[in-house]
Formats: structure tokens, sequence, C-alpha cells
């Protein structure tokens, strides 16, 4: 099985210790989003975990822990945001220096080949415009090169009600989006677009699939039985995985994220967070129902001949 860490909240950023402890003790327990009072039991075993997918704006705090997970028997990956926004979009970034500094110092412990920067979303509006956003695309692509090998980009969308910045014609995202592949494989990194309506192929950029099957097998070094992930989006590719995260739990503050729907519920929450706890917020009430649930490893072990 393929642990996702998380799309619900930043858990190198700000959950690192709570994670290595459940490493170790070989299992999470996860509260069930929609019927609250549903709690996962989830074994956490290198010989089931085929790999764990971090997904980070910030790496600075799990930075320390690598090691010892790595010791732990467990492969990792990581998708690494780094937009173009200021405090006004993403209100508790550092700034993008630093965070860029962090992406490098990721890539030389863990190699460029493990880690996928996210160029996402992309925001079109008065002030993010095409013009401004290929100048950062390729001011940072000229600081990441050598460092990661692919970039993984969307274009905004709107998640539960909330609708961020406007369309631009048709022509102008075709020549955007050419412009984008094309600063992108100057400097040696591989575009892929997320959840597009259409074949992205047209402008030369490979679909991107964030948990992608063959990806993991590359990291792995060896197959994997992925089915398709249903619980996501019509659009997306992504492979399935089990999320060990919460909603409001991250404290980023990020305007456009779906995973925060009441920045005040979600200060409370990071503040009342015990890293000792077997959930990543609160504890086990009676009336609480544990499910066990029953996983194994996604290798193939079947036979190619031919």
């Amino acid at each position: 099985m393929i642990i996702s860490a998380s799309r619900r909240t930043d858990i190198p950023a700000y959950y690192s210790e709570w994670f290595l402890k459940r490493l170790k003790a070989g299992y999470v327990l996860i509260r069930n989003p929609v019927m609250s009072s549903t709690v996962y039991k989830i074994e956490l075993n290198p010989k089931i975990v085929n790999c764990i997918v971090f997904w980070t704006k910030d790496a600075a705090n799990i930075l320390d822990k690598l090691d010892e997970i790595t010791s732990l028997g467990y492969k990792y990956v990581f998708q690494f945001t780094i937009t173009p926004y200021g405090s006004d979009i993403e209100r508790n970034i550092r700034p993008k220096e630093d965070i860029i500094k962090t992406f490098r110092r990721l890539s030389d412990m863990i190699g460029c080949e493990r880690i996928i920067w996210r160029y996402d979303p992309i925001i079109f509006n008065n002030l993010f415009t095409p013009e401004y956003h290929l100048k950062n695309f390729e001011n940072m692509c000229s600081q990441l090169s050598g460092y990661t090998k692919i970039v993984n980009m969307s274009l905004v969308q709107s998640y539960h009600n909330k609708n961020f910045g406007s369309e631009i014609s048709r022509q102008d995202k075709e020549r955007f989006l050419r412009n984008l592949k094309e600063t992108a494989l100057s400097y040696s990194i591989e575009p892929r677009l997320c959840c597009y309506p259409e074949d992205p192929q047209m402008y030369g950029i490979k679909r991107a699939k964030c948990i992608d099957k063959e990806y993991l097998e590359m990291i792995c070094g060896y197959k994997l039985k992925l089915p398709r992930d249903k619980n996501q989006r019509t659009l997306c590719e992504c492979c399935e995985s089990i999320d060990v995260g919460i909603y409001n739990t991250c404290i980023h503050g990020c305007t456009y994220c779906y995973a925060t729907s009441n920045l005040r519920e979600t200060i409370y929450n990071y503040k009342n967070h015990h890293p000792e706890n077997e959930l990543l917020i609160g504890s086990i009430s009676e009336e609480d129902e544990v499910v066990c649930k029953k996983l194994a490893s996604s290798r193939d072990y079947q036979i190619v001949l031919f």
C-alpha cells in the first residue's frame, strides 16, 4: 500500500515528530472525515507500506528525521510545492528563498529523483498574469535545475465554494502552457499537468499523476498493483493510497486550500496536537468505533515471461 502524508495537511512541516512516532509504534489511527465516530487502525510496517508520499510546502522540520525513517525500512518520496505567491495568498510560509534552500538541501540528502516540484495551483487574475507566472516560473526553474527532474502543475480550480482568480482565453492558455513547457525543458525539468480537462499532450506536456504507479515502481524497484483512486476528483488519475492526515490542521493559511475551511479551528487543532497521541488530533472516546483495516503490500509478484 501507499501512504499519503498528506493531501489534507502538511505533515512534514507541522507533524513530523508525531508521524515518526507512529512509524515506530507500527500503526496509526485515522478518523473518518465523513463519519467522525469511525476510526480506522492502519498497520504501518515496511513489509506492507511500499512507499510513503510526503506532501509539503516546507520540509525543514522533517530533515533531521529522514535517516531514522530510512533506518526503519521505509521508502519515501516528496511532493514539494513552491509557488510565486506572497503572504496575501500564503499567509504563513517562510520566504521563498529559504524554502528553495530547503528544497535543494532535501534533494542533496535523498536524490533529485525522489523529490517532485509542484507549481500548483496556477492562479490567474490582474496581478497573477501569464507573464507574471512565466517570469517567476523561469526564476524557480533556474534555482531548482539539477535538484528535481519533474514539475507537476495545475490550473486553479474551485473547491467547496472557494473561487479564485479568473479564466484566460483558450489562445492565451495554449501560449502560456507551451511557454511553460519550453522553459521547464530548457532547465532539464519535465513538465506535467494535473487534472486538465483536455489532453495536455497537445501542448507537448504529459498528464501528471501525483501518486504515479510507474514513478513509484522506479522508486521501489519492483512492479506494483495499484488501482486508480476512486475517492479523488474525476480528472485525477492518481493511484490508490491511504491518507493519514486530517482536514483543518495545516496552519500555512493558504487562501486557495481546499483542506482548510476554518482557519480559527485549524489553529485550535494545531495548538492541541500532541505528538504522543495515536490520532493526529484528539483521542479515542467511548462513542468511537475502531475498525482495523486489513491491508497488504501492493507489490506485484506475478512473473512476466514476455
